[in-house]
């Protein structure tokens, strides 16, 4: 049996952040963990519907798939968040 891992990939406005794990959900979770970060920098004023919309998909694991593909339109398309499963080779 492949060995595979998760890679969670954010790419934002300072570089590109990497996760390697174990399981898909594990990774999903960074994501939510780096949206979770995100968020605390960004004033609920700004766009409340929005900071509404992310805080409650962080807190939910089963919204963590709807973060992944939302986050481009969340971040005016600034930013961007990815998985892929990899094969671990020798």
């Amino acid at each position: 049996m492949t060995e595979k891992i998760w890679l969670a990939k954010y790419d934002h406005r300072h570089g590109e952040d990497l996760s390697a794990h174990r399981t898909r959900e594990g990774a999903l979770a960074r994501i939510a963990a780096w949206a979770s970060e995100w968020i605390e920098d960004v004033p609920a004023a700004r766009d409340p519907a929005k900071y509404l919309a992310i805080k409650s998909l962080i807190a939910d694991p089963d919204g963590h798939r709807t973060l992944l593909f939302a986050w481009r339109e969340y971040t005016d398309g600034c930013e961007d968040m990815n998985l892929e499963e990899l094969e671990i080779n020798e």
